[in-house]
């Protein structure tokens, strides 16, 4: 019984991480568009390794984006 406990906690405890990120999962349109909004410090989960970062300067419209990277202009 404790480590059933245990397992229920531990997993709670992943849920709640998960959803206090927000990113979520990268959807098959977002692949497809090649970029989508997000955070530096929050990729979605199954981001291609090779996908860069793009800050737009407040923050608002800062995108993960495949590359080539030329500029923000591109996206």
């Amino acid at each position: 019984m404790k480590k059933l406990l245990i397992l229920i906690t531990a997993l709670a405890t992943l849920t709640a991480c998960t959803a206090l990120t927000g990113a979520g999962t990268i959807t098959e349109d977002e692949l497809n568009q090649g970029w989508y909004y997000g955070q530096q410090d929050e990729p979605k989960e199954g981001t291609p390794e090779n996908w860069t970062f793009l800050e737009d300067g407040d923050g608002e419209n800062s995108k993960w984006i495949k590359p080539p990277v030329e500029s923000m202009l591109d996206y």
